[in-house]
């Protein structure tokens, strides 16, 4: 035994605690949960079991682990106490759907091709522990080292960090490393091979798999199947050939195919051969690992003894009948597409797209939670550099909303409810001392009011989480993680919830920002967790930097591709104002940065709204500033016209303007040369523009007003 705990020296992350999982044996299928430090662990692992089995080491390597009898014989000798590096969701399971987080990251390098010092050589600099396994010898090195995370993560970043570590390793890690609820056994070893034990720990950085790259040519290791290119490029290699969107349909259904009944596991296994061959082995594993009953070994010997087709006559349909056995409905799979074997059929029923299903009832009502403003179950967006006050916006919003008083003094609540904020740029503290302002500033105070919003609003920092709800895949594709699904069911916790507030974009979105379709897949996400909560969700999103100069106040002010703002469909852009509206405004150069723009640039149904100035008061809080009084100008009247005819769906170019208006009798009581030198000087002064797209020369209203 080269290292026992009694020379294990203390290091720097030894008080660090964590979560781990405790089992007595493969068996044990309700492990039990403790809070342990790296230290305690450390030590608990330092020393082997050496009565554990009860066959010599050469005796034990001799057994085949392809002959089923002496697999058996191997499992049993090495059974024992287990641990897994996760924490559950519910106690008492150790099922793979059940984890919450991932605490840490286990590598099992049974390839006997790594010495020691190369796997020091490469974990070099972080803090680990490793041991040799239960199948060491001096002549064939097998090796398990643990990685301290250094904040819990989900499970989608453990696969991360797993697709990371195995290109490191030249993908010599075990699948099974993949696994979050994998149960990994203690050390031991054969009675005789004590001497040969290993055991070692590198002192330095605790493992942030948030922060390594993604890897998009996933390294798959020799021992499980062979790689196929994906087909979105042949420098990639990938693990899945099955259709993308096939793939994502099985896996819906197999969520309702008990993994637990035996001849379910073999008859799925048989027909995911079938269509796909080894390639489907990956979504096998995948599926079986739900099972308190999993064996990986055990799994992969099945899958080699598999039959095929011609033997066994069992086709990918049998996967969906047993699905819809369990509850599945194809009719409401989040991917529908018919398995390969049959025609494919129309995309809808042609008399379900028929308008008479609008022609024989009135349309309904329009619901807003912010009057005419902001509407109620959408997307909409919040637009703003940073330091113009969003954040206080959106806790004003959730307050006024709670308790169906003015926002800011100026916007009316159509909708009063529960409203749940997603801070990832700011702390506790932050939170704390922002709400403290904005109930002192905005709200009479009395018990009813207190007693309302700690009912209703709801605020949680996500600053150390990670917070993606889309991810990019081996094959560079965007696809939705697993986060919304649980912030669903999250949501579904608070009644009446009417607000969920997204701040900032930017920590919740994965893939290149500037892509369209990354962006929409985002914005696809979105609309899935305000179609699954009917509540509106306002995303809070950076402006452009060449947007913070501008003039005139435009939907391109939003960061990155314009598909988002395309997607959404409400925006509104904060923004100090520049110097030239300033003027417009009436607000002296000197209380400039007091000042905050509110524009609504883009509002599907609703009226067109003049943009309203805010004044930043005690702590940042936002309330509508009073405009000093003056007489009404001809541009103000003009400008009220327009929005009064664009209401009722009426546009005008200059020409069909002038032949309404002009004229002594007219509104104006300007001449036709006078009407048209001020919409020529309303257009100087960005209060109106003429749209260059089809048709051109209508005359819009920006949203800025003298």
């Amino acid at each position: 035994m080269k290292d026992t705990v009694k020379n294990l020296k203390p290091t720097a992350n030894a008080a660090h605690e964590l979560v781990v999982n405790f089992g007595t044996s493969n068996r044990d299928a309700c492990p039990t949960e403790h809070k342990i430090t790296w230290g305690a662990l450390t030590g608990q692992l330092s020393v082997p079991d050496t009565t554990r089995g009860t066959l010599p080491l050469a005796e034990y390597l001799a057994l085949d682990k392809k002959i089923p009898e002496q697999k058996r014989i191997r499992d049993a000798e090495k059974d024992g106490p287990y641990f897994i590096m996760g924490s559950f969701s519910q106690p008492g399971t150790r099922r793979g759907k059940d984890i919450a987080l991932m605490n840490g990251f286990v590598g099992d390098i049974d390839s006997g091709k790594i010495s020691k010092e190369e796997l020091q050589a490469k974990l070099n600099g972080l803090e680990y522990l490793a041991y040799s396994s239960y199948s060491h010898s001096p002549t064939t090195p097998m090796w398990r080292f643990i990685l301290l995370y250094a904040t819990p993560v989900s499970v989608a970043v453990h696969e991360q960090a797993y697709a990371f570590l195995q290109q490191m390793f030249d993908g010599q890690l075990d699948h099974r490393c993949k696994t979050p609820a994998q149960l990994w056994y203690t050390p031991g070893c054969p009675p005789d091979a004590g001497p040969y034990f290993e055991f070692f720990t590198g002192t330095g950085d605790l493992f942030d798999p948030t922060s390594v790259p993604v890897v998009v040519a996933a390294v798959v290791p020799a021992a499980t199947h062979q790689a196929a290119t994906c087909k979105t490029s042949q420098s990639h290699v990938s693990v899945v050939t099955i259709p993308l969107a096939e793939e994502s349909r099985l896996t819906d259904a197999l969520h309702y195919v008990d993994t637990d009944n035996r001849q379910n596991w073999i008859t799925v296994g048989m027909a995911l051969k079938n269509q796909y061959g080894d390639d489907a082995l990956n979504l096998w594993l995948k599926w079986s690992g739900g099972s308190d009953k999993y064996d990986h070994d055990d799994a992969t010997v099945t899958w080699e003894g598999l039959k095929p087709r011609s033997e066994n006559g069992v086709t990918i349909g049998s996967v969906f009948h047993l699905a819809k056995q369990g509850g599945w409905n194809a009719s409401t799979a989040s991917i529908q597409l018919a398995p390969q074997s049959t025609q494919l059929l129309p995309l809808f029923d042609i008399q379900d797209a028929k308008v008479g299903r609008f022609l024989s009832r009135d349309a309904p009502r329009r619901r807003y939670l912010l009057r005419n403003t902001l509407p109620l179950g959408k997307v909409g967006m919040l637009v703003a550099p940073g330091g113009t006050g969003k954040s206080f916006f959106t806790l004003q919003l959730a307050v006024a909303v709670a308790t169906g008083t003015r926002l800011a003094a100026h916007w009316d609540v159509d909708e009063v409810g529960s409203s749940l904020i997603l801070c990832a740029e700011e702390d506790d503290d932050d939170l704390h001392h922002r709400l403290r302002d904005v109930l002192a500033a905005t709200i009479a105070h009395s018990p009813e009011i207190e007693k309302l919003i700690e009912q209703r609003v709801h605020i949680k920092s996500m600053l150390t989480e990670n917070n993606l709800m889309t991810h990019a895949n081996e094959c560079r594709e965007i696809v939705p993680t697993d986060y919304v699904d649980r912030l669903i069911l999250t949501a579904r916790q608070i009644p009446d919830l009417k607000l969920i507030v997204i701040d900032p974009a930017s920590r919740f979105r994965g893939g290149d920002e500037i892509a369209a379709q990354d962006t929409t897949r985002f914005v696809e996400v979105l609309e899935r967790l305000r179609s699954a909560t009917g509540a509106t969700v306002l995303l809070v999103h950076h402006t452009n930097k060449s947007s913070m100069s501008a003039d005139e106040v435009s939907q391109g002010a939003a960061r990155g591709s314009s598909a988002l703002t395309d997607g959404v469909r409400f925006q509104m852009n904060l923004n100090k104002p520049t110097k030239a509206q300033a003027k417009l405004l009436h607000v002296a150069e000197m209380y400039r940065h007091e000042y905050v723009l509110a524009t609504i640039t883009k509002n599907n149904g609703a009226p067109p709204q003049q943009a309203v100035l805010l004044r930043r008061g005690p702590g940042g809080v936002l309330e509508a500033a009073e405009a000093p009084a003056q007489h009404e100008s001809q541009e103000l009247k003009l400008l009220k016209i327009l929005q009064a005819e664009a209401m009722v769906g009426q546009t005008y170019t200059t020409n069909s303007l002038e032949g309404k208006y002009a004229g002594k009798t007219g509104a104006l009581g300007l001449s036709a040369a006078a009407l048209r030198q001020l919409v020529a000087s309303c257009i100087e002064l960005k209060y109106l523009r003429k749209r260059v797209s089809k048709p051109v020369g209508i005359l819009e209203l920006t949203g800025t007003f003298p």
